[in-house]
């Protein structure tokens, strides 16, 4: 059943009745509505028209009075003291931190910073030689369950988790994800072995051969700390589908590839890696990544296998093969081969979603939810 609410404006707004509604979605649609600043019949058309579930009979008196009529916007005012309607409209607790309500106002932004701030802390050591690397490959993957632990409770860190062991996708993606950054890299090598007469400076079997690159994957895979498999759970698994969720599946790949890009930013202040690499590659790798993603259904496993063979293959094996300038024309190589892989996965399954089968996987930028009534599944 919909219950159908007259604005001021004589606008209909219908928003589905529910029985035995949760608290939850009272206040959520109460924060929602209570924009400071903004037209408010014009908030709440928007809320009931994004959201289809808010419902009535919830015993908030804002809301009764919205599903009743036409109530004054003074009236309004005086509903609920705990929850004013206006420039300076609260909700209880938020006073008291000040950095979770940011959190949850802004969490996209929110996550971008974290993953910055929970990677980026062993610069400082990496610079006076007390730590490997200038970067924690995890740090993304922190930020995201921090992030949805504040906005979204155990559902959203849950939803997450099962995202990163979705393993029953098509066997084609599987392929992909392991033999596409092969195949790149090896048609790479070989023009930079033929073409621009690059010598190499050690063999396969001088790197220990298969069983040693089969060692590397299982290990750069496993453990977080050892590699950057687990930006994925970050990047792909929080941040891309709410970016999908506002753009087209194209234009969120390319925002994605510039902050991660800028992500990588420590490794070429300390020379740790050439900016081709961690710079330019990013941008046009994350619409393969994107692809990859919506086609197997969201699964956070197989772009975790995609980067960790990329980063087993390309940079632990066959990059060790080359040294000075011929490493750098590797790198110049696969860049223009994955640039060339990234222009036709969009010319071919479109820029909307990237896939010609499935439509682009999203998640909304959840609005606020108070700590004490986490977001349900």
């Amino acid at each position: 059943m919909t219950r159908m609410c007259r604005s001021s404006t004589s606008r209909v707004i219908r928003v589905p009745a529910r029985a035995a509604p949760s608290p939850m979605w009272c206040s959520r649609l109460l924060c929602d509505v209570a924009l400071p600043g903004a037209d408010f019949w014009a908030a709440v058309d928007a809320t009931a028209a994004r959201k289809h579930d808010y419902p009535s009979g919830c015993g908030n008196a804002l809301l009764d009075a919205i599903y009743a009529g036409e109530p004054s916007r003074a009236a309004l005012r005086e509903l609920d003291t705990s929850n004013q309607v206006g420039a300076h409209q609260h909700r209880p607790g938020r006073e008291e931190n000040g950095l979770m309500s940011l959190v949850r106002r802004y969490p996209l932004s929110a996550f971008f910073v974290l993953a910055c701030a929970l990677s980026w802390w062993p610069w400082i050591l990496y610079s006076v030689g007390l730590s490997p690397s200038p970067i924690v490959g995890f740090g993304p993957f922190l930020a995201a369950l921090v992030v949805l632990a504040v906005t979204e409770g155990k559902s959203g860190v849950m939803g997450l988790l099962r995202r990163m062991v979705r393993w029953r996708v098509g066997l084609q993606w599987y392929a992909a994800a392991l033999l596409l950054p092969i195949a790149v890299t090896l048609a790479a090598a070989a023009l930079n072995v033929f073409l621009l007469g690059a010598q190499r400076t050690s063999s396969a079997a001088d790197l220990g051969g298969w069983s040693s690159l089969l060692q590397i994957f299982l290990l750069w895979l496993l453990i977080p700390s050892l590699a950057g498999t687990w930006e994925e759970p970050g990047f792909r698994g929080y941040a891309l589908p709410r970016l999908q969720f506002r753009y087209s599946a194209l234009l969120a790949s390319l925002i994605l590839g510039v902050l991660w890009a800028f992500w990588h930013l420590p490794f070429v202040v300390t020379g740790e890696d050439i900016w081709i690499d961690a710079l330019l590659f990013p941008v046009e790798w994350s619409i393969v990544y994107t692809w990859l993603f919506n086609n197997a259904k969201g699964s956070v496993l197989i772009v975790m296998l995609f980067h960790n063979m990329n980063n087993t293959f390309s940079s632990g094996f066959v990059g060790q093969m080359f040294s000075g300038a011929d490493s750098v024309n590797q790198a110049w190589l696969r860049l223009m081969l994955w640039g060339i892989v990234a222009i036709v996965l969009v010319v071919v399954y479109g820029s909307q979603n990237l896939s010609r089968k499935h439509l682009k996987q999203v998640e909304p930028v959840q609005p606020e939810v108070s700590a004490a009534s986490p977001r349900a599944a």
